[in-house]
């Protein structure tokens, strides 16, 4: 009788925690994209702390949810370098708390380093606006993420040998 009691609560743990995974395994991710404009300077600038706060991975519930996070400039050519950072969603019965908060800080961290290096960068004479913004735009409505956001930090003039408006 025993025997046949513990075996029945095994199997009501397994099942229980079983179906906590299933409803995890799909958790919300959040996609934020940032375009700075480096061919002008900009009355607002970018903050990462403001960048970061939008992810609210801080938040007790929301720190088990995924974030991407993707940089490009806005230069004098259509082609910019882009840089990543990400962190995938985990159930939080199938994880442990404080490699969570360890992977939150890196993703953190990240994000500031990426600020921080491209903060460098000066004006430039011509500005290729569009095809960059276009380009962002179509991958973010392809992307599987839940939410979706793009900043663009520019003053939209498109400024080209051959275009200028």
């Amino acid at each position: 009788m025993k025997m046949t009691i513990a075996l029945l609560i095994i199997i009501c743990s397994a099942a229980f925690m079983y179906g906590q995974w299933i409803n995890y395994t799909s958790g919300v991710t959040t996609e934020i994209s940032v375009l700075r404009d480096e061919t002008d300077k900009q009355l607002a600038e970018v903050s990462a702390d403001a960048i970061y706060k939008k992810f609210g991975l801080f938040e007790e519930q929301a720190k088990w949810n995924g974030s991407i996070f993707r940089y490009s400039t806005i230069s004098d050519v259509s082609f910019n370098k882009v840089t990543e950072a990400s962190i995938l969603p985990e159930n939080p019965w199938l994880s442990n708390d404080l490699d969570r908060t360890a992977q939150i800080e890196n993703f953190r961290n990240e994000i500031f380093q990426q600020f921080a290096n491209a903060m460098d960068s000066g004006t430039k004479t011509y500005s290729s606006v569009y095809l960059p913004i276009a380009r962002e735009l179509r991958r973010l409505s392809e992307s599987k993420s839940q939410i979706r956001r793009v900043y663009i930090y520019s003053d939209l003039m498109e400024n080209r040998q051959d275009l200028s408006f």
